[in-house]
């Protein structure tokens, strides 16, 4: 059953159209994050109790991000994905949303400016409080339809010394929530990609 729970999940990233898009899960049910987004879950299946398996994604210990799977109602909170031999609930990850089920002729909650909302540097490492950097990339990306920000610790500082970290960048784009990620060794500053549609 995993495994072709998997599969489904596998095929659905591998085939991501335009109109599918990352949504920060924020510890819900994909079902209601992208809902509130305006957009559908990608289901990938359903479970033997008949609840449905909506794809999400998570960066288990910052080895890279993983397709996973949240169900509700029990598992709603977490994405989760295979790590270590064995399955864990991740509870930092993005929901894929597709569509737009508004039927308004507003703008779509897309639209619009940039808005940093969070930015972490080494949240995937121990005592490393979040949102620690939302201020540096804000100043630079806030008000504008796209941003490339370099992560740079000689300018943001080293929250935990020793080990790699990641950055995660949450925004808004108008309504719609969003979420970047990059991983991150020692001596390498990646390029972080924001960008409203």
């Amino acid at each position: 059953m995993r495994m072709l729970i998997a599969f489904g999940i596998a095929v659905s990233l591998v085939t991501t159209a335009s109109g599918q898009s990352w949504v920060n899960g924020q510890g819900q049910s994909c079902d209601n994050v992208c809902r509130a987004a305006g957009s559908s879950p990608v289901v990938s299946g359903t479970y033997i109790n008949g609840q449905t398996f909506f794809v999400c994604a998570a960066n288990q210990n910052g080895e890279g991000f993983r397709a996973g799977y949240n169900l509700r109602p029990e598992w709603s909170n977490a994405c989760w994905v295979g790590w270590g031999g064995r399955e864990v609930g991740a509870s930092s990850y993005s929901c894929m949303c597709t569509g737009n089920m508004s039927n308004s002729s507003t703008p779509s909650a897309g639209s619009g400016a940039i808005r940093v909302t969070e930015a972490t540097y080494g949240g995937n490492c121990q005592g490393v409080t979040r949102g620690n950097v939302t201020s540096h990339i804000a100043q630079q990306c806030n008000g504008k339809s796209s941003c490339d920000y370099q992560v740079d610790y000689s300018v943001i500082g080293d929250p935990s010394s020793g080990c790699p970290k990641d950055y995660r960048v949450a925004y808004q784009c108008g309504g719609l929530a969003k979420e970047t990620f990059a991983g991150t060794e020692r001596g390498i500053n990646p390029l972080v990609r924001l960008s409203c549609p």
